[in-house]
């Protein structure tokens, strides 16, 4: 009889499979073909897609609003709101993990209410000024735009910081705080 000096069971091999595959298939880059928005596909021709590459102007809508912004290099103004700190999320809606993380952050916007605007728009809808706008800041700020969930946050209209993927609300609540000191 041969001794292993690594016995294996079956169980064991059984746990290392499990989590193997639970490692796979968790997170939401496995599951999207592609999250960014491709300009080619919102623009119907090369002079459109000129002209809006250059666009300051964006009046987007996001899961409550309509807002009127401005972006300009790593400047974000947004008409009609003076509040210190903007908080812009961009989510894929079939992402079932994004889709908690909004909750968590609504329980921020309502700690920071008068310092704290929350701007939420999702990647997956069909509205073109929207896309515009999600690939202009992608562009102006240097900032991948295959990677979703994304958190962007501007203190005094000015970037000041973004999170990729999920992230702990803690980090972000400790931006905020520190944005907002």
């Amino acid at each position: 009889m041969r001794k292993h000096i690594f016995p294996i069971t079956t169980s064991f091999l059984f746990n290392i499979i499990l989590i193997l595959g639970i490692i796979i298939t968790s997170g939401c880059e496995s599951k999207k073909v592609k999250t960014s928005v491709d300009s080619s596909n919102v623009f119907s021709s090369k002079d459109k897609n000129l002209t809006q590459k250059n666009k300051t102007s964006f009046n987007i809508k996001d899961t409550k609003n309509t807002y009127s912004i401005s972006l300009i290099d790593d400047k974000l103004k947004v008409k009609g709101y003076n509040k210190s700190i903007v908080m812009l999320n961009i989510f894929d809606a079939k992402c079932k993990s994004c889709l908690n993380q909004i909750k968590s952050l609504k329980k921020l916007e309502k700690k920071y209410k008068e310092k704290l605007l929350l701007l939420t728009l999702f990647t997956n809808k069909d509205e073109e000024e929207n896309n515009t706008f999600i690939q202009a800041v992608h562009e102006r700020l240097s900032i991948s735009n295959t990677i979703l969930p994304l958190s962007i946050i501007f203190k005094d209209t000015t970037y000041y910081s973004h999170f990729e993927n999920i992230t702990p609300i803690e980090m972000i609540r400790h931006d905020i705080q520190n944005a907002i000191q």
